[in-house]
């Protein structure tokens, strides 16, 4: 590889709906380092990923594979073995790679996602697995385990909004950029990096450390236009999610209660946000900031008072299926642009390979973005696709003028006519009047995806306990299913399970 190939920083967040970004247009909100990207680089604002689901739109953004063709439907599944991560493209061309934060992006134990997906450094903080994860154990050093706040205890709380009982020191975000800053001075200085820094909210739960929890005043929050929505004619789902009988997504109890949630969503962003200055200061003082590519992006979105509601797994609503997407690199790219064509995740492999000149391997479906920001040729994507397979059997395609949803074997199918519904609040699939443009959608929608057999990977256990020195297997699988469901550590110590 020839020298002076540029770095690679892929800052990842998860469950980030779009809008909420200060150059998005939501005023209330302080994200000076995310609008800094978008200055200085280039802000898609009509990027959309690829699945609904965390894992396979990671997967997606990391092979240029839309969900149907890399085969991963859910975050346990194993993906097949003639996948082509950006990591191994990028190795076999002389680049380290790195991943700070939650992985998400392999099967279920992240130590096995790291071997499978050609990373060389890995601090990994996924909550799935309290005992092999490198911040859960930062937080026993510190002597703070009993206060983790990423467990289903939290993220069951009955006012869906808490302040947390860690200290802003230990928070996941500031422990992230911690991990961040240390990956980046320790690294081989005599060879390019691809990073992915990959911060683990604001995904539920939405515990929000002091001083973050009171950075916004819920009764500053606007509620969204569409938060009123009654779901009439929508699926019995909804129904339920309208009536709060769903433990996922959360339904808040009136309107004081959305704004306070919102609220520590904003908080939540914007304490990521700092950490991405911190990322950003830590490459300025190395003098390698305008040598480096950075992406800001996220896997999807989150409802953030939508529809009345909080977090997602419930339809393929524009909150859920748009993402936050901005590349920096004015050695190359525009800057101060933004670019309003239909952008996918599968695009961002095809895109950084454009720009090294490097080869992107067959099996990438996407398309770089380069020629047209450079203005050599015109962008025509006409519509983009979201799936979520396994769990729902649902596929979506959103266009200029609709939006249809296919469930294929339950009753959740719709269609929604942007041009004058731009809050999807009105299900036209069962209109008379758009029966014509349903049929045509749908034979559209199918070609898109050219859907082939749908074929599922196996289901593993990942890691096994039998391997992880001092644990017998029954001992090691009840503490790790303990601390995840909130039990605390320091019960599991005492039991001697730890």
């Amino acid at each position: 590889m020839a020298s002076g190939q540029p770095n690679i920083l892929w800052i990842l967040t998860d469950q980030h709906n779009a809008r909420t970004m200060s150059c998005a247009g939501e005023p209330l909100l302080r994200t000076p380092n995310m609008d800094r990207l978008a200055r200085e680089g280039v802000r898609f604002s009509r990027a959309y990923g690829n699945s609904a689901h965390c894992g396979p739109s990671r997967i997606s953004y990391m092979t240029g594979m839309y969900e149907h063709f890399h085969r991963r439907h859910n975050n346990t599944d194993e993906p097949p073995d003639h996948l082509n991560p950006i990591t191994s493209t990028l190795k076999r061309v002389g680049y380290q790679t790195a991943i700070i934060g939650k992985g998400h992006i392999g099967v279920h134990w992240p130590r096995r996602e790291f071997d499978y997906h050609r990373f060389d450094h890995m601090t990994d903080a996924l909550p799935d697995d309290p005992l092999s994860c490198d911040y859960f154990r930062s937080l026993v050093e510190a002597g703070v385990a009993d206060d983790f706040d990423l467990t289903r205890k939290w993220a069951q709380h009955p006012e869906c909004a808490v302040t947390s009982p860690l200290p802003l020191e230990h928070s996941v975000e500031v422990w992230c950029g911690n991990e961040s800053v240390k990956y980046l001075r320790e690294r081989d200085k005599g060879k390019p990096f691809f990073a992915c820094i990959s911060f683990s909210r604001p995904h539920d739960p939405l515990t929000v450390s002091a001083p973050f929890d009171r950075m916004y005043d819920p009764e500053e929050v606007a509620v969204p236009d569409n938060a009123a929505d009654a779901f009439e004619g929508k699926s019995e789902r909804q129904q339920q999610a309208k009536r709060g009988e769903l433990p996922y997504p959360f339904r808040p109890r009136d309107r004081a209660h959305l704004q306070k949630c919102i609220a520590h969503y904003y908080g939540l962003v914007s304490l990521i946000d700092e950490q991405i200055g911190r990322i950003l200061g830590e490459l300025e003082s190395q003098g390698v900031l305008e040598e480096t590519i950075v992406i800001y992006s996220a896997d999807h979105g989150d409802f953030a008072g939508e529809h009345g509601l909080i977090w997602k797994n419930l339809g393929f609503y524009e909150c859920i299926h748009r993402v936050p997407f901005i590349l920096r690199y004015p050695a190359a790219l525009p800057k101060g642009e933004v670019f309003d064509g239909f952008v996918e995740s599968v695009d961002l492999y095809p895109t950084l390979m454009d720009i090294l000149g490097v080869d992107a391997p067959n099996t990438v479906q996407g398309r770089s973005l380069v020629p047209t920001l450079q203005g050599r040729e015109a962008w025509n994507k006409q519509a983009v696709l979201c799936e979520h397979v396994k769990a729902y059997h649902h596929m979506s395609m959103r266009t200029e003028e609709f939006r249809i949803t296919l469930d294929i074997t339950g009753d959740e199918s719709e269609l929604y006519d942007h041009r004058i519904d731009p809050g999807e609040l009105v299900n036209r699939w069962d209109d008379p009047d758009y029966r014509e443009v349903r049929g045509k959608l749908l034979i559209d929608l199918l070609r898109f995806r050219s859907c082939p057999p749908l074929m599922h990977g196996p289901l593993i256990e990942g890691l096994n306990p039998a391997d992880v020195p001092g644990y017998d297997t029954e001992t090691w699988s009840q503490a790790h299913q303990d601390i995840h469901h909130g039990v605390p550590w320091s019960e599991v110590v005492a039991r001697g399970d730890g």
